[in-house]
């Protein structure tokens, strides 16, 4: 009987040694896990940032653009005013008068008497 109960504790501590094995390589394992999800969890959260300061910078440059398009714009415009007013330098403008309106009695507004 006593040859059973040792066979049997050394069954039992293969067993429980096997677990506690088991255990302890489940546990490293979890730890591991914890901190890449951590480590994944900050990159995340610097991407968004990196994406929002991006976001940021590429509406400053389009409200950048758009000023530089109403600059180049306004400037081509000035020189063709300028280049018309060359043209025109030294020449006489004459300017024609417009026809006077008829003047005649139409029909107006009616005026209601006062009383």
């Amino acid at each position: 009987e006593r040859k059973s109960w040792a066979a049997e504790r050394k069954r039992l501590e293969a067993a429980t040694a096997k677990w506690v094995k088991k255990s302890t390589e489940d546990t490293r394992l979890l730890l591991e896990e914890q901190a890449l999800t951590r480590q994944l969890v900050d990159n995340q959260q610097q991407l968004r940032d990196q994406i929002a300061e991006l976001k940021a910078t590429a509406a400053d440059m389009q409200e950048q653009i758009r000023d530089l398009t109403f600059f180049i714009s306004t400037q081509k415009a000035l020189g063709e005013e300028q280049s018309a007013d060359n043209e025109l330098c030294g020449a006489s403008i004459v300017g024609v008068a417009e026809p006077a309106p008829p003047r005649g009695k139409g029909k107006g507004k009616r005026r209601i008497p006062r009383r």
